[in-house]
């Protein structure tokens, strides 16, 4: 009877353990859940961050396409900047390039696109204010019968 006890308090003290883990892990990192409707763009708020950024305001906007540079010189949102994961470490100061807009609107190529989730996710990470997500990404923007650019593949992409 003793052991039984024994195991049941040992399971408890190992239970509140991992719980308080799991908590404590949780403070300083970003997840789904922050993906919610006061961060997330719609096709009309990224026409118009674009409409503003191309006239009284270039400052106003970036747009983020984290895609493979294959993918990006493609095809992409007009003005997109090609930023990529590995280029956005959480222990690296803030670009003053990306700071200095109001609001960095993060896409890729659609809802389902993990690696623009992660961009997403890393840019609050590393504390960047006016954070987007524009979930419908470039096949909502093609769909809608929005223009695309293209560019070069870098050097070292080809």
């Amino acid at each position: 009877m003793q052991a039984g006890k024994n195991f049941i308090v040992g399971a408890a003290w190992i239970g509140a353990a991992l719980v308080g883990f799991g908590i404590g892990g949780c403070e300083k990192g970003t997840s789904e859940k922050d993906i919610n409707e006061s961060v997330i763009f719609t096709l009309a708020d990224v026409r118009e961050a674009i409409n503003t950024r191309d006239g009284e305001d270039p400052d106003h906007a970036i747009l983020i396409d984290p895609r493979a540079p294959k993918y990006f010189a493609a095809g992409h949102l007009p003005g997109a900047t090609n930023l990529r994961l590995p280029d956005v470490r959480e222990d690296d100061p803030q670009d003053p390039e990306l700071r200095k807009h109001e609001r960095l609107i993060v896409y890729g190529a659609n809802p389902g696109s993990a690696v623009a989730r992660a961009m997403f996710k890393r840019l609050l990470a590393v504390g960047y204010d006016g954070v987007k997500f524009y979930a419908g990404g470039l096949d909502e923007w093609l769909l809608s019968g929005g223009d695309i650019e293209t560019s070069e593949l870098p050097p070292a992409e080809e």
